[in-house]
């Protein structure tokens, strides 16, 4: 016998679909003429479609961080965000990130301007993308990617150096968590195309560092004196 759906039957199972979608989470933005889902902390601003972190001036941090706990750490996830470093001083300073946090969607760490805008924001996840050497900080090296947690700008987990500069233009990053392997991988290009091999991975259970959810966001920081403008300019997590 042919069975037939009614409307009502349909949209139940839309409205089933639908909140299980936001519950398992998810982020979309192609651009920012709008920020709705997102709180914008310190020098953070939307302007001219973009996420604009800090402007090019000294002393400046800015964060932005999802108002739900879209991650859930014993799941699987992807996110991919394209971001522009530009208008530099001669060494451009000091970097961005893209953390992982568990408490309030105000969340910025002002206090240590070498931290990228997330010193002390404990427990999180961060994948710094750094450009400039800090002495004493524990540095690999300038212009580097890397895994720190728990607000600790000293202490890098796992760190590389790109073949490109980070700052000068476009540049786009892709980040992978398998919960089955409970493995984090990023892979970042200065063109639109993953890599086949990721630039640094971290191999930790999610859940041990954040507990069972977590926002998503980006932080930034500029120097006293060395300086630059830190863009996201498009982001989607799934």
């Amino acid at each position: 016998m042919k069975r037939t759906i009614g409307l009502a039957s349909l949209v139940a199972a839309a409205a089933i679909w639908q909140a299980a979608g936001a519950f398992a989470g998810s982020v979309s933005f192609p651009d920012f003429s709008s920020t709705n889902g997102l709180e914008l902390n310190g020098a953070a601003i939307a302007t001219d479609d973009v996420l604009r972190l800090t402007p090019s001036a000294g002393g400046e941090v800015g964060s932005a961080f999802t108002d739900r706990k879209e991650v859930r750490t014993d799941r699987s996830f992807e996110t991919r965000f394209k971001f522009s470093i530009h208008d530099g001083s001669i060494t451009p300073a000091e970097g961005m990130a893209f953390v992982l946090q568990p408490g309030s969607a105000d969340a910025l760490g002002g206090s240590d301007l070498t931290a990228l805008g997330y010193a002390e924001i404990d427990p999180s996840l961060v994948i710094e993308f750094d450009l400039f050497e800090n002495p004493g900080s524990g540095d690999p090296g300038g212009n580097h990617v890397a895994f720190m947690r728990d607000g600790d700008s000293q202490s890098h987990l796992v760190a590389a150096s790109p073949a490109f500069d980070l700052e000068g233009g476009n540049r786009w990053a892709w980040i992978k968590y398998s919960a089955e392997k409970k493995r984090t991988k990023v892979y970042v290009n200065d063109a639109n195309s993953k890599p086949s091999q990721a630039l640094v991975t971290l191999n930790k259970r999610l859940k041990s560092v954040l507990g069972d959810k977590a926002r998503a966001g980006f932080t930034a920081s500029t120097g006293e004196t060395e300086n630059a403008t830190f863009d996201v300019l498009s982001w989607k997590l799934k």
